[in-house]
């Protein structure tokens, strides 16, 4: 099973990549089955296999409240990020 702070660092990665390849400026660059890769390259990044990370999915499913603690830290983590950007971006138009 995956550490819980790297799971949590790939969710918070899987989740911005999402983001990102949804926005109408790439959304129709990308095939869906494209997203497998883009996945790989977290994978990589964190120094996991699509395999550990499906068994630690699997294994939280089976705890959801554990499974519940971890993605309270997701969102966390994503609303941290959110506010760190926009106060980037108001810096840069004032």
């Amino acid at each position: 099973m995956i550490e819980r702070d790297v799971f949590i660092d790939i969710l918070v990665d899987m989740h911005i990549m999402d983001a990102i390849s949804n926005e109408t400026e790439y959304y129709r660059k990308f095939p869906s089955e494209d997203s497998i890769n883009l996945y790989t390259l977290i994978f990589e990044k964190h120094k996991v296999t699509k395999a550990q990370f499906d068994s630690t999915v699997s294994a939280y499913t089976r705890r959801s409240m554990l499974y519940k603690e971890i993605y309270d830290e997701v969102l966390l983590e994503l609303n941290i990020r959110l506010d760190e950007t926009e106060k980037l971006i108001s810096d840069r138009e004032n």
